[in-house]
Formats: C-alpha cells, sequence, structure tokens
C-alpha cells in the first residue's frame, strides 16, 4: 500500500474481513500528515466512478453554481464518461465539461476510449505513479499528450511539478527540465498542488512555472509543429470539414506572416480546432456565450476570449477587432490578421477564412471602442506572443 505518492509504504500482512482489519507492516519512515491518498499498485479496485455524494456535489453545488468543468478521478473506462455526461445532462449541466484525471493502470490500458468520449485529460502522475513503475511514468505521459493533441483535447499535466518549492524559494534545475518536457511534449496546461496549497512560496512557484513554460516555448519550431498535428490527423481519421477549415487558417496565417487568427465561434469548438494545429501567433476568440469564454481563455493554448453581445454583423466585429490590434500593439497598420467566420449563424456554422489587413485609420474615424479598454495585449519574448488576462469592460467581457 502506498501513502502520500509513496512516501510512506505498506506491505499487508494479514486480513481479517470480519473484523474489518488490515495488518500491515511500515516498510519506512514518512511524515505524512492528514488526508492523503493512497494506492494499491496492481489491485483492480471495483468501486463505483460515482459515489452519492460526488452525484450530490455535482447536482446541488456544481450545476446550481453554473461551474466550467468537473474533474472525475480515476477514470477507468469510456462508460465512466458517459455516466459523468448523463448524470449532467439529466439536471441541466449539459454545457459542463469533463476533464478525465488518468491515475490508475485501468484507466491508461483503456485511454483511448476515455480520450474518445471525454473533453479534456489530466496526466495525474502522482497515483499514476503508484499504479505503474516510475520510470514508466514519463512514457505514459508522452504518450497520453500526443494522443490527445493529435484529437485537439486539452491535455493538464499535474503533480509534483515543483515539488521542492514546498519548503524551498527556488526549484532544483531537475524541476524546471520536467515543467520545460511537459512544454514539448504538448501539455496546454501545467498545475501546481502542494506548491501552491501547503507552501510559503506560492507566488515564487507561479512565477518559476510561468517563465520555464514562456522559455520552453521560445524555443519551439512552429511551423514543424503544425505539419507534424496535421499529418498525425490525417495518418490517423478523415479529417472533418471543421478541421480542415482550421488547418487551413492557421496555414494561412504562417505562409502570410500573419500576427492573430480571430475567430467568431458560438460553441467554441472553432477554437479549440484551432488552437490544435499550434499557431504561434494570438487566438482572439469572440463569442455571445460567457461559458465558453471561461471555457476556452488561458485553457486552450494561445487562446484569449471576449464575450459580445452577438456575432450576427460579422464586419462590424472584424472593424472593431481592427483598432484594438493596433492600439495594443499586436500589429501595425498594414499587418494581416486572418479570421474564421461563418456565411449563416448558429452553432457549426463557419466556413470561412478570410484574410484582412490592419487599418489603424478606422479607429482614427471612429474613437475608442467598447473593447478599447481589454487585452493589454502580448508581450513578445523571443519573437513569440503569449496571451495575458485582460478585465470586463462594458459591452465585451474577458473571462
Amino acid at each position: 500500500i502506498c501513502n502520500k505518492n509513496g512516501s510512506l509504504v505498506l506491505t499487508v500482512l494479514s486480513i481479517d474481513e470480519a473484523a474489518g482489519e488490515i495488518t500491515c507492516r511500515i516498510e519506512n519512515n514518512a511524515t505524512i500528515g492528514e488526508r492523503k491518498n493512497m494506492n494499491l499498485p496492481g489491485v483492480v479496485v471495483d468501486l463505483p466512478t460515482l459515489t452519492e455524494k460526488d452525484i450530490s456535489d455535482i447536482v446541488d453545488f456544481g450545476i446550481k453554481n453554473d461551474v466550467d468543468f468537473i474533474a472525475a478521478s480515476f477514470v477507468r473506462k469510456g462508460s465512466d464518461v458517459g455516466h459523468i455526461r448523463k448524470i449532467l445532462a439529466d439536471n441541466g449541466g449539459q454545457h459542463i465539461k469533463i476533464i478525465c484525471k488518468i491515475e490508475n493502470l485501468e484507466g491508461l490500458e483503456n485511454y483511448n476510449s476515455i480520450l474518445r468520449l471525454t473533453d479534456a485529460i489530466m496526466v495525474a502522475r502522482g497515483d499514476l505513479g503508484m499504479e505503474i513503475p516510475p520510470e514508466k511514468v514519463f512514457l505514459a505521459q508522452k504518450m497520453m499528450i500526443r494522443e490527445a493533441n493529435v484529437v485537439g483535447k486539452f491535455v493538464i499535466t499535474a503533480t509534483q511539478m515543483l515539488e521542492s518549492m514546498i519548503t524551498n524559494p527556488r526549484p532544483t534545475r531537475a524541476e524546471c527540465s520536467d515543467v520545460a518536457n511537459a512544454v514539448y511534449d504538448g501539455t496546454d496546461c501545467v498545475m501546481l498542488s502542494g506548491e501552491t496549497a501547503n507552501g510559503p512560496y506560492f507566488e515564487e512557484a507561479v512565477k518559476v512555472m510561468a517563465n520555464t513554460c514562456i522559455e520552453a516555448e521560445s524555443s519551439i519550431n512552429f511551423d514543424s509543429l503544425y505539419q507534424s498535428v496535421r499529418n498525425s490527423s490525417k495518418a490517423r481519421y478523415q479529417m472533418s470539414n471543421s478541421d480542415s477549415l482550421a488547418s487551413s487558417a492557421v496555414k494561412t496565417a504562417i505562409d502570410i506572416g500573419a500576427k492573430l487568427i480571430l475567430i467568431l465561434s458560438e460553441s467554441g469548438n472553432t477554437a479549440r480546432q484551432v488552437s490544435k494545429f499550434r499557431p504561434s501567433i494570438p487566438i482572439a476568440v469572440l463569442t455571445p456565450s460567457e461559458a465558453v469564454a471561461r471555457q476556452t481563455n488561458g485553457i486552450l493554448k494561445g487562446c484569449y476570449s471576449f464575450v459580445v453581445d452577438s456575432l450576427e454583423d460579422t464586419d462590424a466585429i472584424v472593424q472593431e477587432v481592427n483598432t484594438e490590434i493596433v492600439s495594443h500593439g499586436i500589429a501595425k497598420e498594414g499587418d494581416l490578421f486572418v479570421c474564421i467566420c461563418g456565411t449563416s449563424h448558429g452553432m457549426g456554422a463557419n466556413n470561412q477564412v478570410k484574410v484582412e489587413r490592419v487599418l489603424s485609420n478606422y479607429w482614427e474615424e471612429t474613437g475608442e471602442s467598447d473593447m478599447a479598454a481589454h487585452q493589454k495585449g502580448r508581450e513578445a519574448h523571443h519573437e513569440h506572443l503569449e496571451p495575458h488576462a485582460g478585465e470586463a469592460v462594458k459591452g465585451c467581457s474577458l473571462m
């Protein structure tokens, strides 16, 4: 029995089912604290995916408070995802996205069926490292991230990324390498846990994590990465119309040296598909849905999102964004940006890729727009632009 991510190891000596007791030998000394995890390597634990309390928490708290994501622990097979989705749908939470945490051997073996049904994956390396040999965790991480990248599902890499910063103000070099390698693998998000929940150096940990990610991304060849993702997608399945549209938009942006990809989206699916092809430039998502904005902004790689009143007047929206590109220093007059929009409205309506030229004189003629106080722009780092969160203002909220 492994406790606290393997810090304490127990060997079972005997089991008394009648008394409900297990006698164990403690194999090493460790301080474990309270409410720590426990793993049984090699044992198939046949427990329900959701307990009654889990269901109550989802229905009475999660859906009632309009949460954006449900993170499901110890998902073992695809049907587990279907069970969670049915509970959400039956209680008015069908818009809530599901993040499946892969934490055991059974979940790893059924990864493809889980990936097909989930909205996102969390590579939960702490518990997973108790179920499989630690020297194989990096292989599992690379496989899970690679497969999720191919189908355009976002991935979170978590656990023990900067573990030493729970007690130390600086990380080890190995920890920084671990974070950077997760970025190289293709992860969309990296997550801190004990470093920010327990330690006194939480602010320093966040800064180190962010700086390491920026440094790693600055050395990626995004043109080659685009081609790699496209080739992998074509080799695995017949690309859909929307996939092809997203790929074409990114390829066009690369070819013409565009400074921005603008997406008008009801559901956020187009943003997910464009992000999948890993453009090196910012992806601006305009949507009338606050939930979609929250579920894409800062979650999908390279995306930041605005809530707009309507997507009906495409030309007016493009003109307004035109002003922001200049005022925030993302581009200058004469630069190009790529716009994905539709000739009709509603989910799945995007069917156009347009190239627009930045015209700063439009701003001079019309004055400051409703969006002018938003996104402060992206700071160039080694010629790569990173998104930053903005603030909500009248008419258009950046979530």
